[in-house]
């Protein structure tokens, strides 16, 4: 087991993390394949390389870590990643999980991978489908945004002219000479 202070040195770091991978612990291997391949990627204590990173993120997606999905997605669409089937099986665990923050990219590389045009179609009706929700989403949060506000202003105009009326009413008058 290394320290914290191991951990903020990247190359001890990178070592430590491949020990845990050799070491298949499933509970620590989706982690360390992540962090591994996101120093890949960055080249951070380790050589840059895409390939390890696609290695390593892909070995973090199988055990579970579904933030490695979007990393994958973007190395597919830089030519990076050429297994078609397993961006496949990416995208349609994005699409039936709803990982809203993915869904674009999802659809965009399933319209790459289309193999005819059934298959572009449909994800092309999906994606318009994703668009029209994200799109009603937005929309009704900035009416009920828009209702809030309006509803605070009502409360603060109520509340003046209650304030108003009140303070009015306890005032009396003066006695005058």
């Amino acid at each position: 087991d290394g320290s914290f202070a191991d951990y903020k040195n990247d190359e001890r770091a990178a070592g430590l993390y491949q020990e845990l991978v050799a070491a298949g612990n499933a509970d620590y291997v989706k982690i360390a394949a992540y962090n591994l391949g996101c120093m890949y990627q960055t080249g951070r204590g380790v050589t840059q390389s895409a390939a390890e990173a696609v290695h390593y993120l892909k070995m973090a997606y199988e055990n579970g870590e579904r933030e490695a999905a979007g990393i994958l997605l973007q190395y597919y669409l830089k030519g990076d990643f050429p297994e078609v089937s397993f961006v496949k099986r990416i995208c349609q665990d994005i699409i039936s999980n709803g990982a809203a923050e993915l869904l674009p990219v999802a659809y965009y590389c399933q319209f790459r991978i289309a193999d005819n045009r059934e298959q572009y179609r449909d994800s092309m009706a999906y994606a318009k489908k994703y668009l029209a929700c994200a799109n009603a989403e937005e929309k009704k949060k900035a009416e009920q945004q828009n209702a809030k506000t309006e509803e605070v202003h009502e409360t603060t105009n109520n509340g003046i002219a209650v304030h108003r009326t009140a303070h009015r009413r306890n005032v009396r008058p003066r006695n005058i000479p």
